[in-house]
Formats: C-alpha cells, structure tokens, sequence
C-alpha cells in the first residue's frame, strides 16, 4: 500500500509496527524525518498521528476520507474564552526562505475532496492534481 492510498480508517486499523514501518517510507520518500507515532483523542475520540520533520518544522500526515460533517449537541465541549495571537506573515515568509509554502486555498479544497464519491466530478471531468502525489 502506498500512502497515496492511505485512508483515514485504514490508518487507524494498521498495528502499530505497520504503521510505523509506513511512516518510515513516508519520511524516506519526502526527505522528511520522522518524529513519531501517537494516539491523540479529541470530543471522545482517539487518532494516530504521525509527526515528521524538516529543517525544524513539523508536519503531521492527514490521511483521506470521507468526512462526516454536521452539530452534534450531545458531544459539544465547553471551552474557555481564548485569546490567540498568529503571526502569520512571519511564518509565510520562514517557509519562503526554506523553499515551502502553505496550500492556496483552492490546493487544500481539492485535498480535502480528493476520491469523496459523491463531490459531483467524475472521469475526465474531475479536477487534476496540482501535483502528482503517486
């Protein structure tokens, strides 16, 4: 299995020394290095993360999926009100300076829906990669 086809339940589903062994490929074939496996949880649920590394920043592997979408009342979390400072314009220019970027908002939609079944493109007519992950 390569990690193009990786989903979010199958990554879930992988013992962790399959999964380690592909975060491991992942790091080797992106000229990352891998920082670590983990289980976060969050509103009750638990997720393995994969956390990787390049000239000191960190990226974590977001494998794809169908989302479920929506309000559930029953599992809302009260949280304090915060105050958050983002410096913004400091990191885009960081990631210039190594050679990176964020994703254009148009790049992280596409993401997003990337093999959802029922976004309306199929065959020719489904938008193509920005870039090739394969």
């Amino acid at each position: 299995m390569t990690f193009v086809d990786l989903s979010a339940d199958r990554w879930q589903l992988l013992t962790e020394d399959t999964a380690l062994r592909l975060a491991l490929e992942i790091a080797r074939d992106n000229g990352v290095s891998l920082v670590g496996l983990a289980k976060q949880t969050y509103a009750g649920r638990a997720h393995r993360t994969a956390v990787f590394d390049r000239d000191g920043l960190r990226f974590a592997l977001v494998p794809g999926g169908r989302p479920a979408l929506g309000h559930a009342d029953d599992q809302s979390v009260e949280l304090p009100a915060m105050l958050v400072a983002v410096e913004a314009l400091e990191g885009r220019a960081e990631l210039r300076r190594r050679g990176l970027r964020t994703a254009t908002p148009h790049e992280w939609e596409w993401a997003c829906a990337w093999l959802a079944p029922d976004d309306g493109h199929t065959g020719e007519s489904r938008p193509r990669p920005v870039i090739d992950l394969a």
